[in-house]
């Protein structure tokens, strides 16, 4: 049984390969809305948080598979990836993250691959997950990575003066920013349908949305 996970939002997918063939996948989807570490690091109030939530990226997804056995492998692939993603976001969806994200159960794991990588631990999530509509806290604790992929992140994502106008935004955003976006978001849309249709016989560097990667 093969089982299909789908993101909400924008999201780039990848295949780990070497010599001996797949070794692994690691996904990227957009951030939750709300992360009270991450946005107290980061220095979000609400109103900015909307406009630059968009430049990070959350890791949703990461497996080596159990019979690959390589000192550091994790985190060598988590460097890679990271300098490989702004410029495969950047050809999807028009724009560069700034900063990566991800959750790591404190519980199971120690998070020594991101720890080794340089990700930041900057807290932990209460266990509520984002569909926690009435405070049950029934999530396990997860702690909170960040990765800054621009050296300047911060105050990119915490300047006051940010409008959220580009022509790669999502739908729901820019089609109220007037006729020529609605036009490349259109165009942008049908490029991505056409891309997801053909995911099995194509290589989709160009997209970054499902792709072989051979480090």
């Amino acid at each position: 049984m093969q089982a299909t996970t789908t993101f909400a939002g924008a999201e780039g997918r990848y295949l780990i390969e070497s010599s001996s063939g797949t070794i692994g996948a690691i996904g990227f989807a957009a951030s939750p809305w709300s992360c009270a570490p991450r946005d107290n690091y980061i220095g979000w109030d609400k109103a900015t948080r909307e406009a630059r939530l968009h430049l990070v990226v959350g890791n949703a997804r990461f497996l080596i598979l159990p019979q690959v056995r390589v000192v550091n492998l994790a985190s060598y692939i988590l460097s890679r990836v990271a300098r490989r993603l702004p410029g495969d976001w950047q050809l999807a969806y028009g724009y560069q993250p700034v900063l990566l994200e991800t959750f790591v159960e404190s519980a199971r794991f120690t998070g020594a691959s991101y720890k080794a990588a340089n990700w930041i631990r900057v807290g932990q999530t209460k266990g509520r997950g984002k569909l926690d509509r009435y405070n049950q806290y029934a999530l396990s604790v997860k702690d909170v990575y960040l990765y800054p992929l621009h050296r300047n992140y911060r105050s990119i994502l915490a300047s006051p003066e940010c409008k959220r106008n580009r022509i790669s935004d999502w739908p729901g955003r820019s089609l109220s920013n007037g006729l020529a976006e609605c036009l490349q978001v259109v165009k942008g849309v049908i490029r991505l349908l056409r891309v997801i249709g053909r995911c099995e016989q194509l290589n989709l560097r160009e997209y970054g949305l499902y792709e072989r990667c051979r480090w």
